[in-house]
Protein backbone atom coordinates (compact mmCIF):
# COMPACT_ATOMS: atom_id res chain seq x y z
CA UNK A 1 0.00 0.00 0.00
CA UNK A 2 1.38 3.48 -0.77
CA UNK A 3 1.54 5.83 2.14
CA UNK A 4 -1.60 7.96 2.49
CA UNK A 5 -1.48 11.01 4.74
CA UNK A 6 -4.23 11.29 7.28
CA UNK A 7 -6.40 14.41 7.59
CA UNK A 8 -5.10 17.22 9.75
CA UNK A 9 -1.74 15.58 10.34
CA UNK A 10 1.75 16.79 9.82
CA UNK A 11 4.32 14.86 7.96
CA UNK A 12 7.97 15.54 7.67
CA UNK A 13 9.32 14.73 4.24
CA UNK A 14 12.60 13.09 3.48
CA UNK A 15 14.08 16.51 2.94
CA UNK A 16 13.05 17.84 6.39
CA UNK A 17 10.06 19.85 5.18
CA UNK A 18 6.98 19.72 7.38
CA UNK A 19 3.82 19.31 5.43
CA UNK A 20 0.38 19.55 6.96
CA UNK A 21 -2.40 17.72 5.08
CA UNK A 22 -5.94 18.89 5.04
CA UNK A 23 -9.08 16.77 4.85
CA UNK A 24 -9.08 14.41 1.84
CA UNK A 25 -11.38 15.65 -0.86
CA UNK A 26 -13.80 13.51 -2.83
CA UNK A 27 -12.44 11.12 -5.45
CA UNK A 28 -12.17 12.72 -8.86
CA UNK A 29 -13.75 11.22 -11.95
CA UNK A 30 -11.98 8.27 -13.59
CA UNK A 31 -9.70 9.37 -16.37
CA UNK A 32 -10.02 7.95 -19.85
CA UNK A 33 -8.58 4.47 -20.50
CA UNK A 34 -5.11 4.62 -21.92
CA UNK A 35 -4.31 2.94 -25.26
CA UNK A 36 -3.83 -0.79 -25.20
CA UNK A 37 -0.20 -1.73 -24.95
CA UNK A 38 1.54 -3.68 -27.71
CA UNK A 39 1.14 -7.47 -27.44
CA UNK A 40 3.70 -9.04 -25.14
CA UNK A 41 6.47 -10.91 -26.88
CA UNK A 42 7.24 -12.91 -23.73
CA UNK A 43 5.09 -15.90 -22.77
CA UNK A 44 4.16 -15.79 -19.10
CA UNK A 45 4.43 -18.87 -16.83
CA UNK A 46 1.56 -21.37 -16.99
CA UNK A 47 -0.78 -21.15 -13.99
CA UNK A 48 -1.45 -24.17 -11.72
CA UNK A 49 -4.00 -26.74 -12.92
CA UNK A 50 -7.45 -26.21 -11.38
CA UNK A 51 -9.18 -28.90 -9.34
CA UNK A 52 -11.26 -31.51 -11.20
CA UNK A 53 -14.93 -30.60 -11.43
CA UNK A 54 -17.70 -33.01 -10.36
CA UNK A 55 -18.68 -35.82 -12.78
CA UNK A 56 -21.57 -35.03 -15.09
CA UNK A 57 -24.77 -37.11 -15.12
CA UNK A 58 -24.74 -40.43 -17.00
CA UNK A 59 -26.01 -40.06 -20.55
CA UNK A 60 -29.07 -41.90 -21.87
CA UNK A 61 -28.60 -45.36 -23.36
CA UNK A 62 -27.28 -45.33 -26.95
CA UNK A 63 -29.74 -46.26 -29.66
CA UNK A 64 -26.96 -47.17 -32.07
CA UNK A 65 -25.38 -50.62 -31.77
CA UNK A 66 -21.66 -50.48 -31.19
CA UNK A 67 -19.23 -52.51 -33.29
CA UNK A 68 -19.09 -56.26 -32.66
CA UNK A 69 -16.18 -57.29 -30.50
CA UNK A 70 -13.53 -59.68 -31.81
CA UNK A 71 -14.36 -63.43 -31.95
CA UNK A 72 -12.96 -65.41 -29.06
CA UNK A 73 -10.42 -68.17 -29.53
CA UNK A 74 -11.65 -71.72 -30.39
CA UNK A 75 -12.04 -74.02 -27.39
CA UNK A 76 -10.33 -77.43 -26.96
CA UNK A 77 -11.79 -80.22 -29.18
CA UNK A 78 -13.90 -82.74 -27.21
CA UNK A 79 -13.24 -86.55 -27.31
CA UNK A 80 -14.50 -88.61 -30.29
CA UNK A 81 -17.85 -90.35 -29.68
CA UNK A 82 -18.28 -94.16 -29.90
CA UNK A 83 -18.86 -95.71 -33.34
CA UNK A 84 -22.52 -95.76 -34.39
CA UNK A 85 -24.18 -99.16 -34.60
CA UNK A 86 -26.94 -97.92 -36.90
CA UNK A 87 -26.28 -97.55 -40.63
CA UNK A 88 -27.07 -94.09 -41.92
CA UNK A 89 -29.18 -93.48 -45.01
CA UNK A 90 -27.54 -93.97 -48.46
CA UNK A 91 -26.42 -90.73 -50.02
CA UNK A 92 -27.80 -89.59 -53.40
CA UNK A 93 -26.33 -91.03 -56.63
CA UNK A 94 -23.50 -88.96 -57.98
CA UNK A 95 -23.72 -87.20 -61.34
CA UNK A 96 -22.88 -89.19 -64.51
CA UNK A 97 -19.23 -88.82 -65.45
CA UNK A 98 -18.15 -87.22 -68.71
CA UNK A 99 -18.30 -89.37 -71.88
CA UNK A 100 -14.97 -90.97 -72.72
CA UNK A 101 -13.19 -90.12 -75.97
CA UNK A 102 -14.41 -91.73 -79.24
CA UNK A 103 -12.33 -94.70 -80.40
CA UNK A 104 -10.33 -94.52 -83.62
CA UNK A 105 -12.12 -95.20 -86.95
CA UNK A 106 -11.77 -98.75 -88.22
CA UNK A 107 -9.85 -99.55 -91.43
CA UNK A 108 -11.66 -99.02 -94.73
CA UNK A 109 -13.40 -102.10 -96.25
CA UNK A 110 -11.41 -103.82 -98.99
CA UNK A 111 -14.51 -105.48 -100.51
CA UNK A 112 -16.76 -103.39 -102.77
CA UNK A 113 -20.46 -103.98 -102.38
CA UNK A 114 -22.56 -104.76 -105.50
CA UNK A 115 -23.72 -101.78 -107.55
CA UNK A 116 -27.45 -101.41 -107.63
CA UNK A 117 -29.29 -101.32 -110.98
CA UNK A 118 -29.58 -97.94 -112.75
CA UNK A 119 -33.10 -96.64 -112.74
CA UNK A 120 -34.88 -95.81 -115.99
CA UNK A 121 -34.48 -92.23 -117.15
CA UNK A 122 -37.65 -90.23 -117.14
CA UNK A 123 -38.86 -88.22 -120.10
CA UNK A 124 -37.31 -84.76 -120.44
CA UNK A 125 -39.88 -82.08 -119.91
CA UNK A 126 -40.40 -79.02 -122.09
CA UNK A 127 -38.07 -76.11 -121.43
CA UNK A 128 -39.73 -73.63 -119.17
CA UNK A 129 -39.74 -69.88 -119.84
CA UNK A 130 -36.63 -67.92 -118.80
CA UNK A 131 -36.99 -66.26 -115.45
CA UNK A 132 -36.87 -62.46 -115.24
CA UNK A 133 -33.48 -60.76 -114.98
CA UNK A 134 -32.53 -59.88 -111.46
CA UNK A 135 -32.68 -56.24 -110.40
CA UNK A 136 -29.52 -54.18 -110.81
CA UNK A 137 -27.29 -54.12 -107.76
CA UNK A 138 -27.79 -51.10 -105.53
CA UNK A 139 -24.54 -51.62 -103.68
CA UNK A 140 -21.65 -49.54 -105.00
CA UNK A 141 -18.38 -51.42 -105.18
CA UNK A 142 -15.52 -50.03 -103.12
CA UNK A 143 -13.41 -47.32 -104.74
CA UNK A 144 -9.94 -48.43 -105.75
CA UNK A 145 -6.98 -47.13 -103.85
CA UNK A 146 -5.60 -43.77 -104.96
CA UNK A 147 -2.53 -44.13 -107.13
CA UNK A 148 0.78 -42.85 -105.88
CA UNK A 149 1.52 -39.15 -106.29
CA UNK A 150 3.68 -38.39 -109.28
CA UNK A 151 7.18 -37.14 -108.75
CA UNK A 152 7.52 -33.41 -108.17
CA UNK A 153 8.48 -31.43 -111.21
CA UNK A 154 11.77 -29.56 -111.26
CA UNK A 155 11.87 -26.21 -109.53
CA UNK A 156 11.12 -23.39 -111.92
CA UNK A 157 13.67 -20.65 -112.49
CA UNK A 158 13.86 -18.08 -109.72
CA UNK A 159 11.88 -14.88 -109.75
CA UNK A 160 13.32 -11.42 -110.09
CA UNK A 161 15.93 -10.49 -107.49
CA UNK A 162 14.52 -7.84 -105.11
CA UNK A 163 16.47 -4.93 -103.64
CA UNK A 164 17.01 -4.87 -99.88
CA UNK A 165 19.17 -3.27 -97.21
CA UNK A 166 19.82 -3.67 -93.49
CA UNK A 167 21.61 -0.91 -91.53
CA UNK A 168 22.32 0.01 -87.88
CA UNK A 169 24.38 2.38 -85.72
CA UNK A 170 26.73 1.52 -82.82
CA UNK A 171 27.19 5.03 -81.35
CA UNK A 172 25.18 7.17 -78.92
CA UNK A 173 23.28 9.98 -80.66
CA UNK A 174 22.38 13.07 -78.57
CA UNK A 175 20.46 16.26 -79.26
CA UNK A 176 22.52 19.42 -78.72
CA UNK A 177 19.33 21.40 -78.17
CA UNK A 178 15.76 20.57 -77.28
CA UNK A 179 12.99 20.75 -79.91
CA UNK A 180 15.52 20.75 -82.78
CA UNK A 181 15.49 18.38 -85.79
CA UNK A 182 18.55 16.11 -86.27
CA UNK A 183 19.20 13.37 -88.89
CA UNK A 184 19.76 9.89 -87.46
CA UNK A 185 23.05 8.39 -88.63
CA UNK A 186 23.79 4.78 -89.62
CA UNK A 187 27.41 3.54 -89.46
CA UNK A 188 26.99 -0.20 -90.20
CA UNK A 189 25.49 -2.20 -93.11
CA UNK A 190 24.95 -5.82 -94.12
CA UNK A 191 27.59 -6.67 -96.77
CA UNK A 192 25.01 -8.59 -98.83
CA UNK A 193 22.71 -5.58 -99.38
CA UNK A 194 21.37 -5.29 -102.94
CA UNK A 195 20.57 -1.95 -104.59
CA UNK A 196 20.32 0.05 -101.33
CA UNK A 197 23.16 1.92 -99.56
CA UNK A 198 23.81 4.73 -97.05
CA UNK A 199 25.33 7.96 -98.39
CA UNK A 200 26.67 10.84 -96.25
CA UNK A 201 26.09 8.89 -93.05
CA UNK A 202 22.29 9.23 -92.93
CA UNK A 203 20.84 9.13 -96.48
CA UNK A 204 19.45 5.67 -97.35
CA UNK A 205 19.77 5.71 -101.16
CA UNK A 206 17.85 3.45 -103.62
CA UNK A 207 19.52 2.55 -106.93
CA UNK A 208 16.32 1.20 -108.51
CA UNK A 209 12.70 2.30 -108.60
CA UNK A 210 10.05 0.29 -106.78
CA UNK A 211 7.75 0.07 -103.79
CA UNK A 212 9.67 -0.43 -100.53
CA UNK A 213 8.83 -1.40 -96.96
CA UNK A 214 10.86 0.70 -94.48
CA UNK A 215 11.10 -0.16 -90.76
CA UNK A 216 13.08 1.44 -87.91
CA UNK A 217 13.69 0.35 -84.31
CA UNK A 218 15.22 3.01 -82.02
CA UNK A 219 16.60 2.53 -78.48
CA UNK A 220 15.61 5.72 -76.57
CA UNK A 221 17.18 6.46 -73.15
CA UNK A 222 16.11 9.12 -70.61
CA UNK A 223 18.52 10.12 -67.80
CA UNK A 224 16.13 12.65 -66.22
CA UNK A 225 13.67 11.95 -63.40
CA UNK A 226 10.87 13.34 -65.57
CA UNK A 227 9.18 11.76 -68.62
CA UNK A 228 10.18 13.45 -71.89
CA UNK A 229 8.96 13.06 -75.48
CA UNK A 230 10.80 12.30 -78.73
CA UNK A 231 9.51 12.51 -82.32
CA UNK A 232 10.73 10.57 -85.41
CA UNK A 233 9.66 11.12 -89.06
CA UNK A 234 10.78 10.57 -92.70
CA UNK A 235 12.48 13.13 -94.91
CA UNK A 236 12.96 12.53 -98.66
CA UNK A 237 15.48 14.04 -101.12
CA UNK A 238 15.93 17.24 -99.12
CA UNK A 239 18.14 18.49 -96.29
CA UNK A 240 15.43 20.80 -95.00
CA UNK A 241 11.89 20.58 -93.72
CA UNK A 242 10.59 20.88 -97.30
CA UNK A 243 11.55 17.23 -97.75
CA UNK A 244 9.50 15.99 -94.77
CA UNK A 245 7.14 13.22 -95.90
CA UNK A 246 3.57 14.01 -94.79
CA UNK A 247 1.91 11.83 -92.14
CA UNK A 248 5.10 9.92 -91.18
CA UNK A 249 5.77 11.49 -87.74
CA UNK A 250 5.50 9.46 -84.49
CA UNK A 251 5.82 10.59 -80.84
CA UNK A 252 7.30 8.43 -78.09
CA UNK A 253 7.11 9.26 -74.36
CA UNK A 254 10.33 7.98 -72.77
CA UNK A 255 9.92 6.94 -69.13
CA UNK A 256 12.03 8.64 -66.46
CA UNK A 257 15.06 7.14 -64.72
CA UNK A 258 14.19 4.94 -61.76
CA UNK A 259 16.19 3.16 -59.10
CA UNK A 260 19.42 4.59 -60.47
CA UNK A 261 18.69 3.16 -63.96
CA UNK A 262 17.98 5.32 -66.99
CA UNK A 263 14.50 5.00 -68.48
CA UNK A 264 14.44 3.07 -71.78
CA UNK A 265 11.96 2.71 -74.64
CA UNK A 266 12.02 0.98 -78.03
CA UNK A 267 10.28 3.02 -80.74
CA UNK A 268 9.42 1.23 -83.99
CA UNK A 269 7.35 2.15 -87.08
CA UNK A 270 6.88 0.62 -90.55
CA UNK A 271 6.31 2.60 -93.77
CA UNK A 272 5.48 1.40 -97.33
CA UNK A 273 6.29 4.03 -99.97
CA UNK A 274 7.07 4.15 -103.71
CA UNK A 275 10.51 5.47 -104.64
CA UNK A 276 12.20 6.41 -107.92
CA UNK A 277 15.71 5.39 -108.90
CA UNK A 278 18.36 7.36 -106.91
CA UNK A 279 15.81 8.66 -104.34
CA UNK A 280 17.06 8.80 -100.75
CA UNK A 281 15.29 8.98 -97.38
CA UNK A 282 16.46 10.06 -93.91
CA UNK A 283 15.10 9.48 -90.41
CA UNK A 284 14.78 12.78 -88.52
CA UNK A 285 14.34 13.05 -84.76
CA UNK A 286 13.75 15.74 -82.10
CA UNK A 287 13.24 15.65 -78.32
CA UNK A 288 11.75 17.91 -75.66
CA UNK A 289 14.83 17.37 -73.44
CA UNK A 290 18.54 16.98 -74.14
CA UNK A 291 18.57 14.25 -71.46
CA UNK A 292 16.83 11.95 -73.98
CA UNK A 293 19.25 10.25 -76.39
CA UNK A 294 19.60 7.35 -78.83
CA UNK A 295 21.87 5.02 -76.90
CA UNK A 296 23.92 1.95 -77.85
CA UNK A 297 23.91 -0.53 -74.94
CA UNK A 298 26.94 -2.89 -74.70
CA UNK A 299 26.55 -6.66 -74.85
CA UNK A 300 25.21 -8.21 -71.66
CA UNK A 301 27.10 -10.61 -69.42
CA UNK A 302 24.37 -11.92 -67.06
CA UNK A 303 22.90 -13.40 -69.06
CA UNK A 304 25.12 -13.19 -72.12
CA UNK A 305 23.26 -11.14 -74.76
CA UNK A 306 24.23 -9.20 -77.93
CA UNK A 307 24.81 -5.48 -78.14
CA UNK A 308 21.78 -3.19 -78.58
CA UNK A 309 22.38 -0.69 -81.44
CA UNK A 310 21.02 2.82 -81.00
CA UNK A 311 18.99 2.30 -84.21
CA UNK A 312 18.21 -0.52 -86.67
CA UNK A 313 16.82 0.39 -90.11
CA UNK A 314 15.71 -2.07 -92.83
CA UNK A 315 14.38 -1.56 -96.37
CA UNK A 316 12.90 -4.36 -98.50
CA UNK A 317 11.35 -4.16 -101.95
CA UNK A 318 7.71 -5.16 -102.28
CA UNK A 319 7.87 -7.89 -104.94
CA UNK A 320 4.32 -7.93 -106.33
CA UNK A 321 5.63 -6.48 -109.64
CA UNK A 322 8.68 -8.73 -109.90
CA UNK A 323 7.17 -12.23 -110.06
CA UNK A 324 9.48 -14.66 -111.85
CA UNK A 325 8.29 -17.20 -114.43
CA UNK A 326 6.31 -20.16 -113.18
CA UNK A 327 8.24 -23.42 -113.08
CA UNK A 328 7.25 -26.26 -115.36
CA UNK A 329 4.42 -28.46 -114.14
CA UNK A 330 5.62 -31.81 -112.86
CA UNK A 331 4.49 -34.97 -114.63
CA UNK A 332 1.11 -36.42 -113.71
CA UNK A 333 1.30 -39.28 -111.24
CA UNK A 334 0.44 -42.80 -112.29
CA UNK A 335 -3.30 -43.45 -112.19
CA UNK A 336 -4.35 -45.70 -109.35
CA UNK A 337 -5.82 -49.13 -110.12
CA UNK A 338 -9.55 -49.34 -110.89
CA UNK A 339 -11.57 -50.47 -107.93
CA UNK A 340 -13.23 -53.89 -108.05
CA UNK A 341 -16.64 -54.18 -109.71
CA UNK A 342 -19.61 -53.90 -107.44
CA UNK A 343 -21.52 -57.00 -106.38
CA UNK A 344 -23.83 -58.31 -109.11
CA UNK A 345 -27.47 -58.59 -108.25
CA UNK A 346 -28.87 -62.05 -107.64
CA UNK A 347 -30.08 -63.95 -110.73
CA UNK A 348 -33.80 -64.54 -110.80
CA UNK A 349 -34.98 -68.15 -110.39
CA UNK A 350 -35.20 -70.32 -113.52
CA UNK A 351 -38.71 -71.37 -114.45
CA UNK A 352 -39.60 -75.06 -114.17
CA UNK A 353 -38.75 -77.32 -117.14
CA UNK A 354 -41.82 -78.28 -119.17
CA UNK A 355 -42.68 -81.90 -120.06
CA UNK A 356 -41.13 -83.25 -123.28
CA UNK A 357 -43.58 -84.38 -125.94
CA UNK A 358 -43.75 -88.05 -127.10
CA UNK A 359 -41.36 -89.14 -129.88
CA UNK A 360 -43.25 -89.48 -133.22
CA UNK A 361 -43.08 -92.78 -135.31
CA UNK A 362 -40.37 -93.22 -137.97
CA UNK A 363 -41.65 -92.71 -141.55
CA UNK A 364 -41.33 -95.48 -144.27
CA UNK A 365 -38.20 -95.70 -146.42
CA UNK A 366 -38.64 -94.06 -149.85
CA UNK A 367 -38.29 -95.98 -153.19
CA UNK A 368 -34.87 -96.13 -154.88
CA UNK A 369 -34.20 -93.11 -157.19
CA UNK A 370 -34.22 -93.73 -160.95
CA UNK A 371 -32.36 -90.51 -161.72
CA UNK A 372 -28.58 -90.47 -161.53
CA UNK A 373 -27.34 -87.89 -159.18
CA UNK A 374 -24.96 -85.19 -160.33
CA UNK A 375 -21.29 -86.10 -160.72
CA UNK A 376 -19.25 -85.03 -157.82
CA UNK A 377 -16.54 -82.46 -158.27
CA UNK A 378 -13.20 -83.57 -159.73
CA UNK A 379 -10.69 -84.27 -157.06
CA UNK A 380 -7.68 -82.02 -156.79
CA UNK A 381 -4.67 -82.96 -158.95
CA UNK A 382 -1.97 -84.88 -157.25
CA UNK A 383 1.41 -83.36 -156.83
CA UNK A 384 3.74 -83.60 -159.84
CA UNK A 385 6.35 -86.28 -159.44
CA UNK A 386 10.00 -85.36 -159.52
CA UNK A 387 11.62 -84.89 -162.95
CA UNK A 388 13.75 -87.83 -164.00
CA UNK A 389 17.43 -87.37 -164.65
CA UNK A 390 18.44 -86.07 -168.12
CA UNK A 391 19.77 -88.79 -170.38
CA UNK A 392 23.19 -88.60 -171.96
CA UNK A 393 23.33 -86.68 -175.21
CA UNK A 394 23.57 -88.82 -178.40
CA UNK A 395 26.16 -88.16 -181.11
CA UNK A 396 25.56 -85.18 -183.37
CA UNK A 397 24.37 -86.25 -186.86
CA UNK A 398 24.85 -83.86 -189.70
CA UNK A 399 22.54 -84.22 -192.77
CA UNK A 400 24.12 -84.67 -196.16
CA UNK A 401 22.47 -81.50 -197.51
CA UNK A 402 19.67 -79.16 -196.59
CA UNK A 403 18.77 -76.03 -194.68
CA UNK A 404 18.46 -75.97 -190.87
CA UNK A 405 15.18 -74.43 -189.81
CA UNK A 406 13.31 -74.23 -186.51
CA UNK A 407 10.05 -76.07 -186.06
CA UNK A 408 9.28 -74.24 -182.84
CA UNK A 409 10.44 -77.16 -180.71
CA UNK A 410 13.61 -78.32 -182.50
CA UNK A 411 15.94 -77.67 -185.45
CA UNK A 412 14.78 -79.42 -188.66
CA UNK A 413 16.61 -80.11 -191.99
CA UNK A 414 13.58 -81.44 -193.90
CA UNK A 415 13.80 -78.74 -196.50
CA UNK A 416 16.16 -80.05 -199.26
CA UNK A 417 17.66 -77.99 -202.06
CA UNK A 418 15.16 -77.43 -204.82
CA UNK A 419 14.84 -75.33 -207.90
CA UNK A 420 17.36 -72.63 -208.41
CA UNK A 421 15.96 -69.23 -207.45
CA UNK A 422 13.34 -70.53 -205.00
CA UNK A 423 12.90 -69.12 -201.49
CA UNK A 424 11.80 -70.73 -198.19
CA UNK A 425 8.28 -69.91 -197.13
CA UNK A 426 6.24 -71.03 -194.16
CA UNK A 427 2.68 -72.26 -194.33
CA UNK A 428 2.28 -72.13 -190.56
CA UNK A 429 3.31 -75.76 -189.99
CA UNK A 430 6.30 -76.39 -192.27
CA UNK A 431 8.91 -74.73 -194.43
CA UNK A 432 8.65 -75.14 -198.22
CA UNK A 433 10.75 -74.13 -201.24
CA UNK A 434 8.73 -72.03 -203.66
CA UNK A 435 9.28 -69.66 -206.51
CA UNK A 436 9.01 -66.14 -205.15
CA UNK A 437 6.34 -63.91 -206.56
CA UNK A 438 7.65 -60.74 -208.20
CA UNK A 439 11.31 -61.73 -207.92
CA UNK A 440 13.43 -61.35 -211.02
CA UNK A 441 15.77 -63.98 -212.26
CA UNK A 442 18.79 -62.04 -211.13
CA UNK A 443 17.34 -61.54 -207.68
CA UNK A 444 16.41 -65.23 -207.40
CA UNK A 445 19.89 -66.28 -208.32
CA UNK A 446 21.29 -63.88 -205.70
CA UNK A 447 18.99 -65.23 -203.02
CA UNK A 448 19.69 -68.83 -204.01
CA UNK A 449 23.36 -68.15 -203.78
CA UNK A 450 22.88 -66.66 -200.32
CA UNK A 451 20.68 -69.45 -198.98
CA UNK A 452 22.26 -72.34 -200.87
CA UNK A 453 19.43 -73.21 -203.21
Amino acid sequence: MPYQAQPSTETTSLYGTTVKFGVTGPTGPTGPTGPTGAPSTVVGPTGPTGSTGPSGPTGSASTVAGPTGPTGSIGITGPTGAASTVAGPTGPTGAVGATGPTGSTGAASTVAGPTGPTGAQGLTGNTGPTGPTGAASTAVGPTGATGPTGTMGPTGPGGALGNWGSFWDTTDQVAAAANTAYPITLNSADPANIGISVVSGSRVTFANAGVFSLTFSIQFTNSDTQIHDANVWLRKNNAGSAGDVPDTDSRFSVISSHGGVHGSLIGTVNYVIPLAANDYVELIWATTSTQVSLQTIPAGTTPVSPRIPSIIFTATQVMYQQIGPTGATGPTGVAGPTGPQGIQGATGPTGPTGNQGDLGPTGPTGAASTVAGPTGPTGSAGTTGPTGPTGTAGPTVYPGAGLVVSTGTAWDTSVAPGTTGNVLTSNGTAWTSATPSGVTTGKSIAMAMIFGF
